[in-house]
């Protein structure tokens, strides 16, 4: 009973507060309607562009100041018909494409980590894509001048498991034993077919994507409909339309080729599957011996494995700690270590040579002795194929990210008031927060790996005080980033919901005094120029932020085409 009545005053609480909130909100239409009485003055009337006019009821904008005095700086009230029309039509589509995105961390809080660094970050996400892309491409190319009957079984195991935190081990010629000996090639066989998996094409995936696609497309149609005429819209207070959800269709249209090219992709995130499948695969693995031709099962012969997904990250050094999370968004820190087993296989095809199965026996030190080291001048070139991608990648994540915040800016920007205000300020603010969180996340990664440039090796070690410093350096860079992130994808969640609860829709955010100061002036009435200016913010907007996410979509088919690589 007592929980009862306690639930009651809670509910009459809630009741309490809602009216009064609503009571102590701005009626701007009855206030409007004084300010062009002339109940407020003749003074204070301007037109759209800011400019006084004589005759207040003829003004289509009023001043900053006569804003506050007539209608006082709270907002509009909450309309809960229209929150919820506008948060269903524009935002829960995008919520509830999130869910398809993949997924591999072994913990909830990483993975909670990975949808926080995409929210957070689009361009982080875009990047991390597009150099899963690349190093895909890079890797079938590298591999494809090469006859060695394993070659092209191990393009396809690393193309694969670029997503995966992997460990080479060359202790006792492991390594170089699964490379060169004939009996490792069903090892590799088995390995390839294991990692083989049907397509990520689910009827969830198809359903949420076409949800976003359609309602984008409707909501086009929908706010090109009263643009198209010309003609000014019936007077409504301070004149805002609600163009285009505000901008919220364009500010999350890149998780559309997101999630898309990451269903082509096909990253295999499922750290205890990869597991299983090498442990079964490790049954086919043998290992050379000192001074004899046989190879012996390395079951038999060591616990450790020249392949494997590391398992103990509290042995690895903490800059690496992204490296070892398999959601594919973490991929951004692995893309050195990814090139290193590569660039290993260089030299175990001699030009011109196809290897017989005689020639590929001998003793450890044969074998360890035939894998050798790289040529000479090889790092380089290697290094600078690195940065290459790091650039491409690059230019692929900011043009997506800024294609679709900048197209949401213009959108809003463009709309009368015409400048800058908290609507605009808020998208500003979410793209740059997003671009800031990439550019620290890709320097921790650098620094990690100039702190431990074999990372992939079992045998890696800390080389000093040097070792030391970038290390720390790499991972307050990253903690930063991430705590970015989180912020980033918390403010731009909390911006929409304003948007769509009438939060901004007050004086100062109307008035755009956060660009135009002490000239801020609230439109009230759109006329034909103002039509005109929305319809070229609105025309901009589309054309940018579908260009650059069908572009980006484009460059994932590009880069995942098999022709392409010739």
């Amino acid at each position: 009973m007592r929980r009862i009545h306690r639930r009651r005053r809670i509910s009459f609480l809630l009741l309490l507060s809602a009216l009064a909130l609503r009571t102590s909100a701005t009626n701007f239409e009855q206030c409007i309607a004084d300010v062009r009485s002339g109940a407020w003055g003749t003074l204070g009337g301007t037109d759209s562009h800011g400019i006084p006019v004589s005759n207040i009821s003829e003004a289509t904008a009023i001043t900053y100041d006569m804003c506050i005095r007539a209608c006082g700086p709270r907002p509009e009230p909450f309309d809960w018909p229209a929150f919820y029309q506008q948060f269903s039509s524009w935002l829960l589509p995008y919520f509830a494409l999130l869910s398809q995105l993949p997924f591999g961390a072994e913990s909830r809080l990483s993975n909670l980590s990975s949808v926080l660094l995409t929210v957070g970050s689009p361009a982080l996400a875009a990047y991390s894509l597009a150099l899963t892309a690349l190093n895909r491409r890079w890797v079938t190319r590298r591999f494809r001048v090469f006859s060695y009957p394993n070659a092209q079984h191990a393009a396809t195991v690393l193309g694969d498991l670029q997503g995966v935190p992997i460990r080479l081990s060359h202790e006792d010629g492991l390594f170089p034993s699964l490379v060169v000996l004939p009996q490792n090639d069903d090892w590799w066989r088995e390995l390839e077919l294991g990692l083989k998996h049907s397509s990520t094409w689910s009827i969830a995936a198809v359903t949420s994507i076409g949800w976003v696609v359609i309602a984008y497309i409707l909501t086009i149609v929908d706010s090109f409909t009263p643009l198209q005429s010309g003609v000014p819209p019936p007077f409504r207070p301070l004149g805002i339309l609600n163009l285009f959800g505000k901008g919220v269709g364009f500010v999350w249209l890149w998780l559309v080729p997101i999630v898309y090219g990451w269903i082509q992709v096909s990253p295999i995130c499922d750290t205890a599957r990869l597991r299983r499948l090498f442990k079964n695969a490790d049954l086919y693995a043998y290992t050379a011996t000192p001074g004899s031709a046989e190879g012996v099962k390395v079951t038999c012969a060591s616990s450790l494995r020249g392949l494997t997904i590391a398992s103990h990250p509290e042995h690895t050094d903490v800059a690496l700690a992204d490296a070892q999370l398999c959601a594919p968004v973490f991929n951004y820190a692995r893309l050195f270590s990814a090139r290193i087993p590569v660039s290993d296989m260089v030299p175990w095809m001699p030009s011109g040579a196809v290897p017989q199965s005689s020639n590929r026996t001998g003793s450890l030190e044969q074998v360890l002795r035939y894998c050798g080291a790289p040529p000479s001048g090889l790092t380089t070139r290697t290094r600078l194929d690195v940065y290459e991608r790091i650039a491409l990648a690059s230019i692929a994540a900011v043009a997506l990210q800024w294609g679709t915040t900048g197209a949401a800016m213009i959108v809003v920007y463009f709309s009368p008031t015409v400048g800058l205000g908290c609507e605009s300020g808020a998208f500003l603010l979410y793209g740059v927060v997003a671009t800031l969180v990439w550019l620290l996340m890709l320097a921790s990664s650098i620094l990690a790996h100039h702190a431990h440039p074999r990372s992939h090796r079992m045998d890696f070690c800390d080389a000093g005080v040097p070792t030391h410093i970038a290390s720390t350096l790499s991972v307050l860079l990253r903690r930063l980033g991430k705590i970015l992130a989180a912020l980033n994808t918390a403010w731009i969640i909390l911006a929409n919901i304003a948007q769509f609860s009438n939060f901004f829709d007050r004086c100062w955010c109307n008035s755009c005094a956060l660009s135009l100061g002490s000239r801020a002036f609230s439109v009230i009435h759109a006329t034909a120029s103002d039509i005109a200016y929305m319809k070229s913010g609105w025309i901009g907007g589309v054309i940018l932020a579908t260009g650059c996410a069908l572009s980006f979509v484009l460059l994932i088919h590009v880069l995942l085409d098999p022709l392409s690589n010739d």
